[in-house]
């Protein structure tokens, strides 16, 4: 997804090298059969949803634009089983000052879209509509924006002021159920940010030291 965004951005001025790199891509996708599969995860009381953001800093467009990475999954309670459901990766329109800025609004996109699946899902199993929804855990592997976020005071850059809020109304209010950290190695939507990330290598290796993460 990542190589995919990233090449579309030399359309007009696309050069040899460029197309060397989609043949890559091209002969990498064609390894799988590109088949997602869905297993039976639980009743409705045990599902939850789990969204990974991630935020890469000038990544795009002579270095002036960022991405977001995204992936969100339909999870039991205990995260041994999920399903994906969404995952994209996608120029920030805003240009972004910092990491830090680029992490809030990749989560901040994130969490719209976990909320809404969550809803979906909700309603699928009642048949109610409105604002009813399953849990939804969100992961970050942005320490500075989880401090920004359970501190009391004011992030410096004014304009992430409002996004900082609404990611605490939601998880005051319940929407958000939890926000964690997790480690950049272990971090799924890392792939979506960057080339050459060690997930595009497995999903699912995780390092030493790290037990409490368990994709």
């Amino acid at each position: 997804s990542y190589d995919t965004l990233d090449l579309a951005g030399y359309n007009k001025e696309a050069t040899v090298e460029n197309l060397k790199k989609i043949n890559k891509i091209v002969e990498k996708a064609t390894k799988h059969d590109g088949k997602v599969k869905y297993s039976k995860i639980g009743d409705l009381k045990d599902l939850k949803i789990l969204a990974i953001s991630d935020g890469g800093l000038n990544r795009r467009e002579e270095r002036t634009k960022s991405v977001m990475g995204k992936m969100i999954f339909l999870s039991n309670k205990e995260e041994t089983k999920v399903s994906p459901l969404l995952w994209k990766s996608k120029t920030i329109q805003t240009v972004c000052k910092s990491a830090k800025t680029a992490e809030t609004r990749a989560c901040d996109k994130t969490i719209e879209d976990a909320i809404y699946l969550a809803r979906c899902v909700y309603e699928i199993y009642t048949g109610e509509r409105g604002e009813k929804q399953i849990p939804v855990q969100m992961v970050t592997d942005s320490q500075s924006l989880l401090d920004s976020i359970e501190s009391t005071k004011q992030v410096e850059e004014k304009l992430m002021r409002p996004i900082i809020k609404w990611i605490k109304q939601m998880l005051d209010s319940g929407a958000v159920s939890n926000m964690r950290w997790c480690d950049t190695c272990v971090c799924l939507s890392d792939a979506f940010t960057k080339p050459g990330s060690r997930l595009n290598q497995t999903l699912l290796e995780v390092p030493p030291g790290h037990p409490e993460i368990s994709y």
